[in-house]
């Protein structure tokens, strides 16, 4: 999934489409901005030069460090959601966050974007998701741990769809839990997690759905062999 569609033309604006470009990677704005050091040799980085957001330049000639308010507004914009990753790997999270001041980023894409870098939201920092099914990265996080709140207070049979439609694309349980703890502390972690198991309900409910007992099973135990005290362990499920 992308944040932006593909433009076709040169310059700032594309004619028609309603999508702004960036077109220059030699715009004052990199060199204005604090570079970060990026290991061009690293996987990430090799990733972010095949990615198909760069379609109108040589990639092999992008310099991570001085081009890199240019790269960063790029991939933001037209990046897939592994390139997304990539970049967060590669640049510190306070330099993406200033490449979207820069002129020239589409007011769509920084709207996008500026809640995730919010100092007062405790999901600041988290890792993009595969799948955005709401206006912002972290919104998706939100609403999952929003769900397993509903979840712990006799959810609906629809609550544990929600949640596991997000394991199905790529959301981890853990990262999941960890937010849970984090911000809602009233939230009964050991009930939640004995509710999860209902998913063999629902499931007997599908017929013949995917298997969501087996979709939970592994992460949640790992969770739990995480963070146990040590010498204990889960419970045989």
């Amino acid at each position: 999934m992308r944040a932006g569609s593909t433009a076709g033309s040169n310059g700032w604006d594309a004619s028609g489409s309603g999508v702004t470009q960036i077109t220059n990677p030699e715009r004052k704005g990199d060199h204005a901005m604090h570079r970060p050091c990026v290991d061009m040799h690293s996987a990430d980085w090799h990733r972010l030069q095949q990615s198909a957001a760069f379609w109108d330049v040589n990639p092999t000639t992008l310099d991570p460090q001085r081009h890199a308010a240019w790269i960063i507004a790029r991939i933001l914009q037209f990046g897939t959601w592994d390139e997304w990753l990539a970049l967060f790997r590669c640049y510190p999270a306070a330099t993406i966050q200033h490449a979207l001041t820069q002129r020239g980023v589409p007011d769509h894409i920084r709207r996008f974007w500026t809640p995730y870098f919010s100092p007062d939201d405790s999901f600041t920092g988290a890792e993009p998701f595969p799948s955005l099914t709401n206006p912002t990265p972290h919104s998706l996080l939100k609403q999952a741990v929003q769900t397993c709140d509903m979840i712990t207070h006799r959810g609906t049979r629809q609550d544990f769809l929600d949640l596991y439609a997000l394991v199905l694309d790529g959301v981890s349980l853990t990262d999941i839990f960890d937010a849970v703890v984090v911000s809602t502390p009233s939230c009964n972690l050991a009930n939640l997690l004995r509710r999860l198991w209902y998913f063999v309900e629902v499931e007997q409910d599908l017929g013949a759905g995917p298997s969501i007992h087996q979709a939970i099973k592994q992460p949640i135990s790992a969770y739990l062999r995480r963070t146990l005290p040590s010498g204990q362990k889960p419970r045989n499920i």
